[in-house]
């Protein structure tokens, strides 16, 4: 993506998801925070976009921040002129 000539800031921190068991409502009080603290480093990242390449923590970023995460290889493929598909 730096090839695009974008600036990445890399926020690492997990998501709280662990597949299933992060969107059980009994492991809730465990994985929000997680999921909380991810929101807050994202959002103190003041980007323009946010991506991220794994569906389930995507939807806590957007939970969390109220920001639609895509994936990666969208932000490559706008860089190169290809559209998104329609559905």
């Amino acid at each position: 993506m730096k090839l695009t000539g974008a600036k990445i800031k890399l926020v690492q921190q997990c998501s709280g998801i662990d597949g299933m068991w992060g969107l059980r409502a009994e492991n809730a009080h465990l994985s929000i925070p997680i999921a909380e603290k991810l929101g807050q480093m994202i959002n103190d990242a003041q980007g323009d976009v946010v991506t991220g390449d794994c569906h389930l923590a995507n939807t806590a970023i957007n939970e969390q921040t109220g920001k639609q995460a895509v994936h990666p290889l969208q932000v490559v493929a706008r860089a190169y002129g290809i559209q998104p598909e329609e559905k």
